[in-house]
């Protein structure tokens, strides 16, 4: 790379990092938003939330990575053109293809990020932000109590009449327990809370008023009453989440391409190839973005419009869309994978190509004049002398 390459580079850093940086924290605020309504009821689950967005970033960063190069390729190089600089380097001999080598270098890295991304960090992301998330419905047994309903858990039957969100307060408590040693164990409380250990991992239910009755296998009984009773729980019995790799989008890319032929239960063979092709197809169209901003750039200097912008937004916005619905096509087996997926990208590769080529032949070509220009005339009225 020489001086001029970096002097590029340079323009373009800025409004990269700016643009990653502002687009994934909009899509993590979103989620952010979603995951508070989700554990609102239950206290002991907010200490998840950090650790579920940090699992969340790659896949947000999948998606920021093509728009923030759009962005930045796109305003280092109106930066260029409105300064003359381009003009400059082309005096010089310098074409637009030459110009265009370190954002075509920064893309390919940026692709190779992408395809690490896809590949291996975001199926392991998915799959823990999934267990925090199953973690965090699970953080106490105050997230299932209900009033009047019976709560199952490893041999322990509990039902309150009446419980209050969270489980502070209980009334009219019925607890029976079957140990692995044999013995039963009934208790009936007229009220009580449910506490949880600082560490999340352990709840004891505190009875007040109450009688337990202890019954062994041989048939040997024992009735206790109480006016304070802390019965510890342990919350391990709430069972772990399962492994990783029963959807498709929790495998790597090594471990899709062996389960192509050996799918898991949950998944079909068609939705991983899918999945396939579509991670190497969001990787490819990040190489797709210097080619389909640095044109419209170039050619919005001639005019004042945001056309070019607005031209090259609808254009990564219909790709996204066109190929979410192909992935769609592709699982439930209505069109070959090849044509589902693969069209939206050869459709951008088309028009990305011919605009870049039209500005690099020196051609002049706006995209912005192909959308409606709307304009607003003031009209005025004229009266005549000796008019009513």
């Amino acid at each position: 790379m020489g001086r001029i390459d970096r002097y590029i580079l340079s323009h373009m850093a800025g409004p990269f990092f700016g643009a990653l940086f502002g687009v994934l924290a909009l899509l993590m605020l979103e989620r952010l938003l979603r995951l508070l309504d989700l554990v609102n009821s239950n206290e002991g689950a907010l200490r998840y939330i950090f650790d579920m967005l940090t699992n969340l970033a790659p896949h947000y960063l999948g998606l920021a990575l093509p728009a923030a190069l759009f962005i930045a390729c796109y305003v280092g190089y109106r930066r260029l053109a409105t300064t003359s600089e381009i003009a400059a380097l082309q005096s010089i001999g310098r074409g637009l293809g030459r110009m265009a080598f370190p954002a075509f270098m920064a893309a390919t890295l940026i692709a190779a990020f992408s395809a690490l991304l896809h590949g291996y960090l975001q199926p392991h992301g998915r799959y823990a932000y999934r267990s925090l998330g199953f973690l965090a419905a699970h953080a106490s047994i105050a997230a299932a109590l209900e009033s009047g309903a019976f709560l199952e858990n490893d041999g322990i039957t509990f039902m309150a009449e009446q419980a209050t969100p969270g489980g502070r307060t209980l009334a009219k408590v019925f607890v029976y327990e079957e140990r692995p040693d044999g013995v039963a164990r009934i208790i009936t409380s007229k009220g009580g809370a449910l506490i949880e250990s600082a560490d999340g991992q352990r709840s004891a239910l505190h009875f007040k008023d109450g009688l337990m009755v202890e019954e062994d296998d041989k048939g040997g009984r024992r009735r206790i009453t109480f006016n304070t009773f802390d019965w510890p729980i342990d919350r391990g019995a709430l069972g772990a989440f399962r492994p990783r790799g029963a959807n498709e989008r929790e495998l790597t890319w090594l471990e899709l391409y062996a389960a192509r032929d050996n799918p898991p239960e949950a998944t079909t063979r068609a939705r991983v190839v899918s999945e396939i092709h579509a991670r190497a197809a969001r990787a490819f169209a990040v190489l797709l973005m210097p080619m389909l901003a640095i044109p419209l750039a170039v050619a919005g200097i001639r005019t004042r419009t945001s056309g070019p912008l607005a031209f090259g937004i609808v254009t990564m916005l219909v790709f996204t869309q066109a190929l979410q619905f192909g992935e769609g096509m592709a699982d439930l087996e209505r069109a070959p994978v090849l044509v589902a997926i693969w069209t939206p990208v050869l459709g951008l590769l088309l028009i990305s190509g011919f605009l870049f080529w039209r500005t690099w032949r020196g051609v002049g070509f706006n995209p912005g004049d192909w959308l409606p220009q709307i304009s607003f005339k003031r009209r005025s009225k004229v009266t005549e002398a000796g008019g009513s």
